[in-house]
């Protein structure tokens, strides 16, 4: 349940610049983990957790059991990474060729090179790097 003071620090960042436009989706990307960063801290760390992707792709077991810390429950793994291999595979690529992305970093192959030098020189690069996606900028 969200605390009336995390609704407040959720509706600052979110909506504070409600009457701006983005420019690019860059911008959007920006706005939104920051706001996200400042919600999690906000809520702290027994109510609120940021996850990456790919860590729930490469290593799922270790995302379990940090929820299961932070729920203080026990949640059936297996049921759950089941059902996402399922809809991966029905409606993805599957965790396996995820993972040889994530690893190999193709998913850069669809992006022109000015595409990544546009990304790099706008995204907030503090964002980036905390999230270890900078290299993908190098």
């Amino acid at each position: 349940m969200f605390r009336a003071d995390s609704l407040t620090v959720a509706a600052n960042v979110f909506c504070k610049n409600k009457n701006d436009t983005f420019q690019s989706t860059v911008q959007i990307w920006n706005s939104f983990i920051a706001g996200y960063q400042a919600l999690v801290k906000s809520l702290g760390p027994t109510k609120a957790l940021l996850v990456r992707y790919e860590d729930v792709v490469e290593a799922p077991h270790n995302f379990f059991t940090e929820l299961k810390g932070m729920l203080k429950q026990e949640l059936s793994e297996d049921l759950a990474l089941g059902k996402t291999d399922q809809t991966a595979n029905t409606h993805g690529i599957g965790r396996a060729q995820a993972i040889q992305k994530i690893s190999g970093r193709t998913y850069l192959q669809k992006y022109t090179p000015n595409m990544v030098k546009f990304l790099c020189e706008n995204i907030d690069q503090s964002l980036m790097q905390s999230y270890g996606y900078l290299e993908d900028c190098s």
